[in-house]
This record gives C-alpha cells, sequence and structure tokens, in this order.
C-alpha cells in the first residue's frame, strides 16, 4: 500500500521499458544454438535462481557475454508500447522521472530515452543491483528522501526487495521471464503491483 506521496519515479530497463525478445534471439543465434533451446535453458537457470549468465555458461563456457551485449544496438522499437507514455504522463504530473537499470542504456535508445526523463544513468555511474548504492544514486539526482521515490522493476530480488531495504516504494511489473518465474505472494510488500506500465501514471495522481 502506498504509504507517502511519490514525487519520483525511478524505471529499470530490461523488461521493464525495453522488449529483450529480439536481445535474447541474437544470443541465442551468436550460441548457434535453436532459440527455442536456449529458452528452455533459460526459463531452466531462472528456476533455479540463476540467470542469462548461468544460460550461456551451460551452453558455451567461456562465451563472451559482454562483448555480445556491447554490439546490441538497441532502438525506440525495441521499447514496449506503453513505455513513451507511461513517461510523458508521469512528465505532464510534474514527477522527476529517471531510468536505471545494470546496464546503461547506450546508442540510439538512450537519445530517445534522454528525450522523456529527467535523468538518465551516466555509464559506470554505481554498482550495480541489489548493492545499495545502486539505489542511493537515485536520492542524489532528485535531491528526495527515499520515501518519496517509486522503483519500477520486473524483479523481485534485484529491484523489489532491496528498493525496499533502502526506504524507497517500488512497483512489481509482471512482465518478462523473471516476473513470471515469481509467484504471487512475491509481491506481498510492494507498493503496487502492475500487469502494465499503463495504469501506473493513474495511481499517482
Amino acid at each position: 500500500m502506498r504509504q507517502t506521496t511519490v514525487r519520483a519515479v525511478f524505471f529499470d530497463v530490461g523488461e521493464t521499458l525495453v522488449n529483450e525478445e529480439r536481445v535474447l534471439s541474437a544470443l541465442a543465434d551468436a550460441l548457434s544454438v535453436p532459440r527455442h533451446t536456449f529458452y528452455a535453458i533459460l526459463g531452466a537457470a531462472l528456476a533455479q535462481g540463476g540467470d542469462y549468465h548461468d544460460a550461456v555458461n551451460r551452453l558455451q563456457p567461456g562465451f563472451d557475454l559482454s562483448a555480445h551485449a556491447a554490439n546490441i544496438r538497441l532502438t525506440e522499437a525495441d521499447l514496449y508500447p506503453d513505455v513513451l507514455a507511461c513517461l510523458n504522463a508521469l512528465h505532464d504530473q510534474d514527477l522527476f522521472v529517471g531510468i536505471a537499470g545494470n546496464h546503461a542504456v547506450q546508442g540510439p535508445l538512450r537519445a530517445v530515452l534522454a528525450a522523456h526523463c529527467n535523468w538518465l544513468q551516466p555509464p559506470g555511474a554505481a554498482p550495480n543491483k541489489p548493492h545499495r548504492a545502486f539505489f542511493a544514486q537515485f536520492t542524489h539526482a532528485a535531491r528526495l528522501p527515499p520515501q518519496h521515490i517509486l522503483y519500477v522493476g520486473d524483479r523481485i530480488d534485484n529491484d523489489i526487495h532491496p528498493a525496499l531495504d533502502c526506504g524507497m516504494q517500488a512497483a512489481f511489473l509482471r512482465r518478462g521471464p523473471w516476473a513470471h518465474a515469481m509467484p504471487n505472494s512475491a509481491a506481498a510488500h510492494c507498493t503496487f503491483t502492475l500487469n502494465s506500465l499503463t495504469a501506473l501514471p493513474g495511481l499517482l495522481c
């Protein structure tokens, strides 16, 4: 339940703003495995508490995932359809809007998102989630105490629980593989649980 007024909203990137289907398909191709095989291995890794790295290491130990990711050029077409309308609506409500994930947005998509938010995480700005320093950068960027900040993400372990532990509010977005791997009870302490970003501006009026 919402406890205090939200004055700033920060968003995760992967599967919150960006549909990673094209990224995952490209990764399967780079690993020279059928896409359905990669998805099955990834699903098994998630079920065991793992992530992309575990799936990749199982299929091709030593594969340079960072180098592969650096070659992916995300564009506006990779955004979920509800993203820009949500960012614009929040901005129209005079809310501070920020974007930050474990991998800073680069390339053409960075220019698109920069035009729709107040703050976009600089490359190498802070340790990765779930480190507290990752979330601490939000209070400095928005110049607000944590209780007035809402973080929106698709992962309970990396997004929701760490944000709540830092005194922030948190919205769990049920989309993407990690979100659907979580039991319904996992979102019990969230400020909001969302099925899309469309409803978020109305919840913050």
